[in-house]
């Protein structure tokens, strides 16, 4: 799927608008739900660099275009607050879901995998 994003993006964008989703919605707001849900979970150097390149082809369009079918989309993302200050241990952490602009989670993965990136890149060279 990601790399008909990257090859066909508006063609995938209008498909997915036609196809209706399990509940009758358009089938667009349900995949990316999916798909900025799961990111994290592609594993392989392949899987994971044509995933943030069909991210960020996504991001581009909506920048460029505005594309309202894709900008209008919330997606559900975790959101981590810690319970106390200072140094917090993952037990007093308490992690929910908050709808977001999509665009905004595109940034927040693509930002993400650009660390995750550099990361590895450094530890290399060490």
């Amino acid at each position: 799927a990601c790399v008909c994003v990257c090859v066909q993006l508006e063609s995938v964008i209008s498909f997915l608008v036609a196809v209706p989703d399990p509940s009758g919605q358009p089938a667009l707001s349900y995949v990316l739900n999916e798909w900025c849900r799961n990111h994290s979970y592609f594993f392989g150097a392949y899987e994971t660099k044509v995933s943030s390149l069909a991210l960020c082809k996504l991001l581009s369009h909506c920048i460029a275009t505005r594309d309202q079918r894709v900008t209008n989309i919330r997606v559900s993302i975790d959101s981590s607050s810690s319970t106390s200050e200072g140094v917090t241990t993952r037990s007093a952490k308490s992690c929910r879901r908050v709808e977001v602009p999509v665009a905004l989670c595109l940034v927040k993965l693509v930002v993400g995998d650009l660390q995750a990136q550099l990361e590895m890149d450094t530890a290399e060279e060490e």
